[in-house]
């Protein structure tokens, strides 16, 4: 499957080969993963959403493209933004066993506590837990929960990706 078909996948509340992921990164963390990759920053520019002009391009393209792939438009624009801001306050199974037949989850990993202050270790339980509780069924696309600050050593970035590719393989066991 590409990225495209398992996001889309994820989206429509199925089950794609893998939990689709992403994370943004602020423009030094992006650094910093760039040249642990080896690549010079010059080369490859991974875009700035945390940018306000950047975010209302997304914004637009979910209006213009959104209906085209089973997307509501600017209402799924405005259930993003609050699924986005309650999700560090709500238990992410609960919103999962409340909505999850209807709300695609984008996020849930803790960037507060378990990517700046915890261990890789920690990272891996905290993406497992997140893999569980809200990726059975489809509708999760694993992420942090916001974008990857400076804060963030390299190997819980890394513990994330590897935590991703180790537990989010379907089908996803609850145990």
């Amino acid at each position: 499957m590409t990225h495209k078909e398992r996001l889309l996948t994820a989206v429509n509340h199925e089950e794609p080969d893998r939990v689709p992921i992403c994370a943004w990164y602020t423009p030094e963390a992006e650094k910093k993963v760039l040249r642990h990759l080896g690549v010079e920053s010059e080369e490859f520019e991974i875009p700035d959403f945390s940018r306000p002009d950047r975010y209302d391009g997304a914004r637009q393209m979910m209006d213009q493209y959104g209906e085209e792939y089973g997307i509501m438009g600017g209402l799924a624009c405005t259930l993003f933004e609050l699924a986005w801001y309650l999700l560090g306050w709500i238990e992410a199974a609960r919103v999962k066993r409340d909505f999850g037949d209807r709300l695609t989850l984008w996020g849930t990993v803790d960037i507060q506590e378990v990517l700046p202050f915890g261990t890789p270790e920690d990272v891996a339980q905290e993406v497992k837990l997140r893999v569980r509780t809200a990726g059975q069924g489809g509708g999760l696309i694993l992420s942090p929960a916001h974008n990857i600050q400076p804060e963030v050593p390299l190997e819980n970035i890394l513990a994330f990706y590897s935590a991703a590719k180790q537990y989010g393989r379907y089908p996803i066991s609850a145990a």
